[in-house]
Parts: structure tokens; C-alpha cells; sequence
């Protein structure tokens, strides 16, 4: 979709080729699919929600990526989600590679200004 509203990467097959290697293998989970602070809320009662889901199965990863891609986040959470249910080794360097697609997401509804990020992460992996 992209490609088609005039937005260009270069060596796109060799992206495809790179990336299939640095996706861990883990079963893919239940997750949030959109889990940035906007989408984070406490309760009358002081408890955490979580609202507006865009639920898939994925590596967990990609709620993990979103979650660092806005901010908004206290770091403790990553530690704790870690020591009770432990990523993959290396996790925050494949952090782009998840955040990929909600740039691209950014990018085909919001326009250029997430260009050179999207850009930023394709030449990282080619």
C-alpha cells in the first residue's frame, strides 16, 4: 500500500530474505495488537485496562515493540513482564523489526512524516 501512494524502499525482496532469521521461534500468543499508553487506563477502583484491542494471534514481541514505539510506559513493567514470562534472548534488538508494521500502518493512514522512519527500519534489515 505503500509502494502504491508513492513511498519507495529499496531492496524490499532482500528485507523479506533478512527478517525471515531474526524472528524467534516461539509459539505465536494472544495479544493486545495495539497496545500503546493511549490504550493503557486505571480504573475507578485503581486497576489497570486495557482498551481499544485490535486482538490477533503474534509473537509476543509485537505488543512489546508497540508498547516502546510511543512511550508512555514505565521501564519496571519490561523488567517485571520479563522476569515472570521471559522474552526471547536479544528481544530489543528485534523491537524495529515488530514496529515495522504499525509505522507502515502510521505511514499509509497519517501520511509522510512516518517516512523516514518506516525507511529508517527497511535499510536496517537490507
Amino acid at each position: 500500500m505503500a509502494l502504491q501512494k508513492g513511498f519507495s524502499f529499496s531492496n524490499i525482496k532482500r528485507l523479506y530474505k533478512n527478517i525471515y532469521d531474526e524472528i524467534p521461534e516461539e509459539s505465536s500468543s494472544l495479544i493486545h495488537g495495539d497496545l500503546w499508553n493511549g490504550n493503557f487506563m486505571i480504573d475507578k477502583n485503581g486497576m489497570p485496562a486495557l482498551i481499544d484491542p485490535a486482538v490477533s494471534y503474534a509473537s509476543r514481541e509485537m505488543d512489546i515493540a508497540m508498547m516502546h514505539l510511543f512511550g508512555g510506559f514505565d521501564p519496571i513493567l519490561f523488567e517485571t513482564y520479563n522476569e515472570t514470562y521471559p522474552l526471547v534472548n536479544n528481544w530489543r534488538d528485534r523491537l524495529p523489526l515488530w514496529q515495522l508494521y504499525y509505522l507502515l500502518v502510521h505511514l499509509n493512514l497519517f501520511g509522510s512524516s512516518y517516512y523516514s522512519r518506516v525507511k529508517d527500519v527497511v535499510d536496517r534489515y537490507v
